[in-house]
């Protein structure tokens, strides 16, 4: 490693940071006294009214200017703040990098992978004992943690085997095996009598990392409980989709059975087969 193209890396980032949405805008003193007294607190997190006290603190009162210097500093990293879920909505996390480290326990377990990526919610204690600190993380705060994995698109619950009942296991798509399961059914080359199939192929320049995860987490109401590492097989309706993403290639595949409906991705070029 000699260095080569550090200071022309740099002024790309810049260049990039200022051309950001909430770069260069003007904020007003108070909300900037806010940003600095909630940044010097010690806590990991506080409570929505608490946050609203901070506010008050400074002359924010209304409801509306304190969500949106929220949403703002939520924007720039500096806080999470989520207004509009149920769950979050009374966690205000004042240490992003602290959210991070605690989920990142749930990807590395050595169960969870060994589960095929299922995580069984009775195992929370024991992955969320302690943080770095020698802190134990709350119970309450199990089902915040699950959510906000949820809302990163990490995992999806698992519907519950007894309808109306609290589901009580999360898949974790990053931890699925790379092998595709035993049990699933041969894909066929030519479509049975009466119904038609389309086969997609995107081949892409750049493959985001966890792209795959990403998509299994919000296809999973689709889902037929037939996914693997790097694919997954759908069902709406009688319809049924596979996706598969070629790492080495460059491609991810569609295959679609049935009455089909042409999807488009406007960062990969597309090839009709």
């Amino acid at each position: 490693m000699q260095g080569i193209g550090i200071a022309d890396l740099k002024i790309a980032l810049v260049d990039k940071a200022m051309q950001l949405p909430l770069m260069g805008q003007s904020w007003p003193e108070k909300w900037l006294a806010v940003e600095q007294d909630l940044l010097s607190r010690p806590e990991h997190h506080i409570d929505a009214s608490m946050y609203a006290e901070c506010c008050w603190t400074r002359g924010i009162e209304t409801n509306l200017e304190q969500d949106t210097l929220g949403d703002y500093l939520h924007d720039l990293g500096k806080i999470l703040y989520f207004r509009d879920d149920y769950v979050l909505r009374n966690l205000v996390v004042l240490k992003p990098n602290w959210i991070t480290k605690a989920i990142s326990r749930v990807l590395s377990d050595e169960a969870t992978s060994k589960a095929k990526g299922i995580l069984s919610h009775s195992g929370l204690p024991r992955i969320w004992a302690k943080d770095e600190e020698g802190h134990p993380y709350p119970p309450y705060l199990y089902p915040v943690f699950l959510r906000l994995m949820e809302r990163f698109d990490l995992s999806y619950q698992i519907e519950a085997d007894i309808p109306n009942s609290t589901s009580t296991r999360s898949l974790i798509p990053q931890l699925l095996p790379h092998e595709p399961p035993a049990n699933l059914p041969p894909w066929p080359e030519i479509p049975p009598k009466g119904q038609s199939q389309v086969e997609m192929v995107y081949r892409l320049d750049f493959v985001p990392p966890g792209i795959m995860s990403w998509f299994i987490v919000r296809s999973h109401r689709y889902t037929q409980n037939l996914h693997w590492r790097e694919g997954v097989i759908l069902e709406y309706e009688g319809h049924q989709a596979r996706a598969e993403l070629n790492p080495m290639l460059r491609e991810r595949t569609w295959s679609f059975g049935a009455h089909c409906h042409k999807t488009s991705s406007p960062s990969s070029k597309t090839q009709l087969t």
